[in-house]
């Protein structure tokens, strides 16, 4: 058992110790006690407004693994903007319901700093974008309008982190994740209603929001930005299905409105829940690669494809092994090959020492199928 004194003692350790060194001192007490520790390491770090997966602190050595480690600072720092756009957002669509106009320049801000991050290391955003509704709204606070905001910003990331790998132009890439955070404003003016997982009631559903976008987006001010071109975007992914089709990647605006839409498509597919049917990222590609070919350019799909992988960054995975492991790299043009983090072991107890494998330079060790477990990916979030 753990004793009484832990959390008084570590408390007193921390007090007016700068966010780093709590960290580092709650980490450090709390390894010599792994197995019974958590519950008490929970109550402390809520206590010492402390954000932090208590797993991580307990089971992570705070080193490099392998060939790309994530620093406790890049993860915080991933994290509280993700939180903090959350709650930006939330209150620009309150707003905007209230028939507001509304100064949209800190939304900006945060799709600038999103942008550096992703560029930094993209690994914790892209994982964030994965995890369920119920966590984010924990972190952060509860979302009213889900369609709009939750995957509206998961939408940013997953789009913002394709025109990275593009080398889309600075001064432009602004324009692509404001039109993806934006896209889905016309929601706003509709009761919720369900998606379901089929591909056609997704590409309805988005369709239904574009009469009502207009009136939204004309009460939203960015200082220094073109707002015509803005509109311009959501216009084109509101637009007519085989206007993208005839699309090609050289059309400026076009090719931020298609990389948009697709990226839009694939998180209503896995986010949602309401349907009977629960799809992984995995079942939500095969959709899209066989009925979506009608709808976007075959030059998008190949791209969409080759950026975010078959087993997008921060999904889980069954292996051959019957280990459980998460997506934490990506091996471009070797989509079934990713590098994988083991979790869980066979029969499903905590990896204390968690092995990075890269399945491209391990043949005999293959993925079985995808796993979608909300808490799974609660539970391993800080992981990479």
């Amino acid at each position: 058992m753990v004793e009484p004194s832990l959390t008084s003692d570590i408390i007193s350790q921390i007090t007016d110790k700068p966010a780093p060194q709590r960290l580092r001192i709650v980490s450090e007490s709390a390894k010599p006690s792994q197995r019974t520790a958590r519950t008490v390491l929970q109550h402390l770090l809520r206590k010492v407004s402390l954000r932090v997966n208590p797993d991580f602190l307990l089971f992570n050595d705070g080193q490099q693994q392998g060939e790309k480690g994530v620093r406790t600072e890049i993860l915080d720092t991933s994290k509280q903007m993700y939180f903090r756009l959350v709650k930006a957002y939330n209150s620009v669509c309150d707003q905007l319901r209230q028939q507001n106009e509304v100064d949209c320049s800190p939304m900006l801000q945060h799709v600038e700093r999103t942008v550096d991050i992703l560029k930094h290391d993209e690994r914790i955003l892209m994982g964030m974008a994965q995890a369920p509704l119920s966590y984010i709204e924990r972190m952060a606070e509860k979302i009213d309008y889900p369609e709009v905001v939750y995957y509206g910003i998961n939408t940013m990331i997953y789009a913002l982190q394709i025109a990275n790998s593009l080398g889309f132009p600075v001064d432009k890439i602004n324009y692509l994740g404001m039109a993806a955070l934006l896209q889905n404003v016309g929601l706003l003016g509709n009761d919720a209603t369900e998606t379901g997982a089929r591909f056609n009631d997704v590409i309805e559903k988005l369709k239904s929001s574009t009469e009502q976008s207009g009136e939204f987006l004309q009460r939203i001010r960015i200082e220094g930005f073109h707002h015509e071109s803005l509109e311009a975007i959501i216009d084109i992914i509101k637009s007519r299905e085989t206007v993208l089709d005839q699309t090609s990647l050289h059309d400026t605006l076009q090719q931020y409105a298609m990389v948009i839409h697709i990226c839009n498509v694939f998180v209503y597919l896995t986010h949602e829940r309401n349907s009977d049917r629960v799809v992984s990222p995995t079942d939500a590609m095969k959709i899209m690669r066989s009925e979506m070919k009608d709808f976007f350019h075959p030059d998008v799909i190949k791209l969409f494809f080759n950026k975010l992988s078959i087993y997008p960054i921060g999904t889980f995975v069954k292996l051959s092994s019957s280990e459980t492991a998460k997506i934490v790299d990506i091996n471009e043009n070797y989509l079934m090959r990713p590098i994988v983090l083991v979790v869980l072991g066979g029969d499903k107890e905590v990896k204390l020492n968690k092995q990075r494998i890269d399945l491209r330079k391990n043949p005999n060790i293959y993925i079985k199928k995808s796993i979608v477990d909300d808490e799974l990916t609660e539970r391993f979030i800080d992981y990479f």
